[in-house]
C-alpha cells in the first residue's frame, strides 16, 4: 500500500556519523536529578517519618562520557 495515495505522509530526519577507526572506548555516564512533589515536600513537614518517593526529572538530566582507564578524582 502507498501511504501517500491514502493521505499519509511522513519524514524521517537524522544524521549518519562514520565509525571512527582511531576513536578510543569510551564509558558514557548520564547524570539524573531527582525532584519531589510539592505533596511530598508538604507531608516531610508533617510526618518526619515520612519517606517520600522521588521522580527523575529527564529534562534535567545529561550525560559525558570520558575514555576507558581514565579515572575520576
Amino acid at each position: 500500500m502507498n501511504l501517500r495515495s491514502v493521505g499519509l505522509g511522513f519524514r524521517v530526519m537524522g544524521r549518519w556519523e562514520e565509525p571512527q577507526i582511531h576513536q578510543m572506548p569510551e564509558i558514557r555516564l548520564w547524570i539524573h536529578l531527582m525532584d519531589l512533589t510539592s505533596d511530598d515536600r508538604h507531608k516531610m513537614q508533617l510526618d518526619p517519618k515520612y519517606v517520600p518517593t522521588p521522580t527523575v526529572n529527564n529534562r534535567l538530566s545529561s550525560w559525558f562520557s570520558f575514555p576507558l582507564g581514565a579515572e575520576l578524582v
